[in-house]
């Protein structure tokens, strides 16, 4: 039996002003450009679909770009990467790295004064990201504000995560960060066996653990990817 592809999202029925129908209508705008083939550079648009998805994706990223400073500020952090994906797909370049920038560093404000709607996660990747690409935007307060939570995070680890006070989601995603950062700045040379000791303290999550809801599951598989990475490092390591 061969799969149907998606039908197109009626636009008509997108309600721009509200963030969560937005954020809804993006992961089927994903969905119909993965079935169509259009995360691959060499995909034709040539289709009747494929045109129908670029004209559909180029009017949903101009509404979303006039409406999203009007969003709450941790919604539209967690959806700037779907946005940039899709401009991507569409334009086949990167969304304006200025516009980008302005609504993670406005994340980054609220985070900083108290609104705990902002995903630290999700802002601690998109600032790491931006301090990779050496985008001088990140240069000043996202860097010590980075730096500052790694070692509080760093910290933790080393005492022993408190669960009365930690969701799973906290340290499936604390954990992860951990296992993917060079902790040379903590442990120097004994990163490695810090990693190790980390990966022991929270292995439970790589049996049968269930999670509890859709975030904590996609923490979960964060961390199990990881957690596989590292051990796969260690692997090659040993064998050498």
């Amino acid at each position: 039996m061969h799969s149907q592809i998606q039908m197109p999202l009626d636009l008509s029925s997108v309600d721009f002003d509200n963030v969560d129908i937005v954020t809804e209508s993006a992961s089927q705008m994903l969905a119909s450009a993965n079935e169509l083939g259009l995360f691959m550079s060499q995909t034709s648009r040539q289709s009747v679909n494929a045109r129908r998805f670029v004209e559909d994706a180029t009017v949903w990223i101009s509404n979303v770009r006039k409406q999203i400073d009007a969003y709450p500020v941790g919604k539209s952090l967690a959806l700037i990467d779907v946005y940039d994906l899709l401009h991507r797909v569409t334009y086949r370049r990167p969304a304006d790295r200025g516009f980008v920038n302005g609504i993670i560093l406005k994340a980054l404000e609220a985070r900083i004064h108290g609104d705990r709607s902002v995903d630290e996660y999700v802002l601690y990747r998109a600032i790491r990201s931006g301090i990779g690409r050496k985008d001088k935007a990140f240069f000043d307060r996202p860097l010590q504000w980075l730096c500052l939570t790694e070692e509080s995070w760093y910290n933790e680890a080393v005492n022993g995560y408190d669960r009365s006070r930690l969701s799973d989601y906290d340290i499936l995603n604390r954990a992860a960060i951990l296992l993917e950062t060079d902790l040379f700045a903590f442990e120097g040379s004994n990163q490695t066996t810090f990693k190790r000791r980390l990966l022991n303290n929270t292995r439970h999550y790589l049996d049968n653990y269930t999670a509890p809801d859709p975030k904590t599951h996609l923490a979960l598989n964060r961390y199990l990817s990881t957690s596989a990475n590292f051990l796969s490092e260690e692997l090659d390591k040993s064998r050498n």
